[in-house]
């Protein structure tokens, strides 16, 4: 993409379109991990699991998008070459070392197919504190008086177990994606790294299923680039083909269940360790009588849906971790 743009005679048009909406606050909500911060005080807080003090019950507006289109000639191939951008605003606390406003690139492809030369890019920017503009707060409560909060972490576990349940019967369908999409040398005999153009398009089937938060995918991006890392600077012992990896990732063991045979009609029920309005962390515990591992689980609101962004078997610290 770098040649073509240094060859680039002239860029014909650049726009952008910006929808939004929500009604205007004075100030703006800053996300952390244990609570919010609103005017200047801290609200939405828990104490071993439950909430106490001030409440805010907020809906942040997901309309926000930004597209852009960067259009022009090269020259030497006598092409027209378009660059076609579309960018989404997540709202979050933010990670170790991230920085407000960091934008992460979850998927950049080339199309040739056609007589112009096309750049497809998505982005999705961080952002820790939410504009008046993109909030509309319902109502600011004293948790401690309550008295519906119990049937609210019901109905929330129940909303959860049926993402989950959707997110077994995608896994066990022909839409699931390949998790270790590896290549092999010119002999056929050991896998040396990853397809990233299979990868790219997994990350995309990910976002489309609206199963997954942002977290989860960037999690599992990261899983198999440094799984590629590894591969490719002899971290690993060499993994033949056919034989299991030699990492602990997606080896001989589900990661989307943590058991041997995933089936669409998996049965099991959720138990609540931590559950609010925005986030929650649950243990999935398969029934008696099932030989497999039970699983932590951690969801998060996007959209105004719950989402999951963390499944034991994806832990990072333990999916690159070298077998035996």
């Amino acid at each position: 993409m770098n040649t073509y743009l240094n060859k680039l005679l002239i860029i014909i048009v650049l726009f952008g379109i910006n929808v939004k909406k929500g009604n205007t606050q004075n100030d703006t909500i800053q996300l952390f991990d244990t609570c919010i911060v609103f005017r200047g005080e801290v609200y939405n807080r828990m104490n071993d699991g439950k909430k106490y003090g001030k409440w805010i019950d907020f809906i942040i507006d997901t309309s926000e998008i930004s597209m852009s289109l960067g259009s022009g000639y090269n020259i030497e191939l006598s092409k027209g070459v378009h660059t076609y951008i579309n960018q989404t605003v997540e709202y979050r606390p933010l990670r170790s070392s991230e920085k407000e406003g960091e934008i992460y690139c979850l998927s950049d492809r080339t199309d040739t197919t056609s007589q112009d030369i096309k750049h497809h890019i998505t982005n999705v920017i961080i952002r820790s504190k939410v504009p008046p503009d993109n909030y509309v707060i319902n109502q600011i409560v004293d948790y401690g008086k309550d008295k519906n909060k119990t049937n609210s972490s019901t109905k929330a576990a129940d909303e959860i177990k049926n993402v989950l349940l959707q997110v077994f019967a995608w896994a066990d369908s022909k839409d699931a994606i390949e998790l270790l999409p590896a290549v092999s040398d010119l002999q056929d005999s050991i896998y040396t790294g990853f397809d990233f153009d299979l990868h790219r398009k997994n990350i995309e089937a990910l976002m489309k299923t609206n199963l997954f938060s942002i977290e989860f995918i960037e999690n599992y991006n990261q899983i198999i680039l440094s799984l590629d890392k590894g591969l490719k600077e002899k971290m690993y012992n060499e993994w033949y083909i056919g034989d299991l990896p030699t990492f602990i990732f997606a080896n001989g063991i589900n990661p989307w269940c943590m058991c041997q045979t995933l089936t669409s009609d998996a049965v099991g029920d959720l138990e609540i360790i931590n559950i609010n309005d925005t986030c929650s962390e649950l243990i999935w515990r398969w029934p008696s009588g099932y030989d497999w591992l039970d699983f932590k689980i951690k969801t998060r609101k996007e959209n105004g849906v719950w989402k999951i962004s963390y499944l034991q078997g994806f832990d990072f610290t333990e999916s690159i971790r070298k077998d035996g």
